[in-house]
């Protein structure tokens, strides 16, 4: 077990995240994926508007779509305060 742990450290070493050599986002890209982030968070909370005053019907396959769709705009918004974070100085 401690040589299958051995490896596993020495290839999550080696991988992306923890390679200095790999060129870090920069801000103007991480402000394009926070602006897509925030638009999109945008039309789900319209959507969910729109949802709720009965205009649209609800069904389940929408609940998991707009959901998705959350975790995607959230997610981008999360990169691009981490990187705003990194690059202060």
């Amino acid at each position: 077990m401690q040589k299958f742990s051995n490896k596993m450290f020495t290839f999550a070493k080696n991988s992306y995240m923890f390679n200095k050599k790999h060129y870090p986002m920069k801000i103007k890209t991480a402000t394009l994926l926070g602006m897509i982030g925030a638009i999109v968070s945008i039309f789900v909370t319209l959507f969910y508007l729109l949802l709720n005053s009965d205009v649209i019907e609800y069904t389940p396959a929408i609940s998991i779509i707009t959901n998705i769709i959350s975790i995607f705009s959230s997610s981008t918004l999360v990169i691009f305060f981490y990187t705003l974070y990194k690059n202060q100085k």
